[in-house]
């Protein structure tokens, strides 16, 4: 809302808004900002004028199935084990604890940095139903368990050493589990995370320098590396809070599938 406030005219009547304003407002923002930013904002205007007919307005929807989003390939970056430990080697300590538990939930960023103490619990640690899934069918909240079947899944031991850096770190008591030494969350009310984002620019510059990593990779990929990593999609939805496996397998899973080649038996020799 505040891009859009920036560029349109608030006096303007919503009747007498038309098709080539949303045309151009579109390739202004893909062509100066992002794709994303592009379509994300298509949207919030779609709404914006949906809403307007629901409450009265007798208009013709301005971009309803007329203004296209711009289309987006999807994110194909796998991290290997060789070039997370490249990174590692360069991270300060709140990556050090910060990349296992990312690595062991497949959670995404927001969600990591939003734990509280409160969702840590003798038994495991609870996540909350994601927010683009807020309201509509499907995605469910999560719980990941200290030990299943008898064994220990791992992520206690991951938590312990969290617990260990908050004590060393931490100036100012604070509820969140991750935070900023005086006690401030590395997540704000708008979702930024300037914070934790200057701190992994820090270290993925540093890891280019210092180390053999010669490509840089998102926090984002660390995401769809669990996915890969995990022996099924079934599995990898449920960790990243999926309704169903597609979007897991188009997005996700980008590991090089293992494909045995063709063996043509008693094939005549050459």
């Amino acid at each position: 809302m505040t891009r859009l406030r920036s560029v349109f005219d608030s006096d303007q009547p919503v009747i007498d808004f038309k098709t080539h304003q949303v045309f151009q407002y579109r390739d202004y923002v893909h062509h100066n900002l992002s794709p994303k930013r592009a379509n994300l904002d298509l949207e919030v205007l779609s709404h914006m004028f949906s809403k307007a007919i629901e409450w009265g307005c007798e208009i013709q929807h301005p971009s309803k199935s007329i203004v296209g989003k711009i289309p987006i390939d999807d994110r194909d970056r796998y991290v290997t084990d060789d070039e997370l430990a490249c990174l590692l080697e360069a991270c300060n300590a709140l990556l050090k604890v910060y990349i296992p538990l990312k690595m062991a939930t497949g959670k995404d960023k927001s969600m990591l940095l939003k734990i509280k103490l409160s969702d840590i619990t003798e038994k495991g640690l609870s996540f909350p139903k994601r927010e683009k899934t807020k309201g509509k069918k499907g995605g469910k909240a999560s719980f990941l368990p200290f030990e299943y079947e008898g064994q220990s899944t791992g992520l206690k031991e991951i938590i312990d050493k969290i617990m260990i850096w908050r004590t060393r770190w931490l100036k100012v008591q604070c509820f969140y589990l991750f935070a900023s030494s005086t006690g401030q969350p590395l997540v704000n009310s708008n979702g930024e995370t300037s914070n934790f984002d200057a701190q992994w620019q820090r270290a993925m510059s540093k890891a280019i320098k210092e180390t053999d990593l010669t490509e840089r990779f998102q926090e984002r990929d660390l995401r769809a590396k669990t996915a890969s990593d995990v022996e099924s999609a079934e599995h990898a939805a449920k960790l990243l809070q999926h309704h169903s496996t597609a979007t897991t397998n188009r997005v996700y899973r980008r590991k090089p599938e293992i494909v045995i080649p063709f063996q043509r038996l008693n094939s005549p020799t050459i």
